[in-house]
């Protein structure tokens, strides 16, 4: 299955709505951040900037980049996905599996949230705009160890990957 457009997550807000009063919007202020930082040298390193295409192969885990001559895949852990229209997000942790994908980053949320008692975290589906979901896929994705959060949008949702491993390959 391919998703073809294009948006890697960057945005941010400073909208409190994810702050409730536990300190949770200052770390997601700094998880952004990080994640814009991350993309930054993703993207630089690999040149991610001319993909001329990209797409999502679901069962074997992967996200590949299609740029003049060569590509780039990277292996994907799922995040969440957000719905626009229904103005949910929902965690990895709480979707069905992709192959080889643990959910540890989005598991890591789960736990961080039991730990800390911030029901915001545990919560598997949260009612949340655009610029939370990005917020709330920035700190899951502070639970990787990816190079690169990617959003792959499709019809009616926005899947939010953690994208490790990156590497070149030949086109062919």
């Amino acid at each position: 299955m391919a998703f073809w457009k294009r948006k890697h997550s960057e945005q941010q807000s400073e909208d409190p709505a994810l702050d409730t009063g536990n300190g949770l919007g200052d770390i997601l202020g700094y998880v952004c951040t990080e994640r814009d930082g991350k993309n930054a040298a993703a993207y630089a390193e690999f040149d991610l900037a001319s993909a001329e295409d990209r797409s999502v192969d679901l069962p074997a885990a992967t996200l590949t980049f299609v740029l003049a001559n060569h590509i780039v895949v990277g292996d994907i852990e799922l995040l969440g996905s957000h719905a626009p229209i229904e103005h949910s997000w929902m965690w990895g942790w709480f979707q069905e599996r992709l192959p080889n994908d643990d959910a540890r980053s989005s598991l890591g949320v789960l736990a961080f949230g039991k730990e800390r008692g911030v029901e915001t975290l545990t919560h598997p589906v949260l009612t949340v705009d655009e610029a939370e979901a990005d917020k709330l896929a920035a700190f899951a994705f502070s639970f990787s160890e990816a190079d690169l959060l990617e959003r792959v949008d499709s019809p009616d949702a926005h899947f939010y990957f953690a994208v490790g491993n990156l590497r070149r390959r030949d086109r062919g």
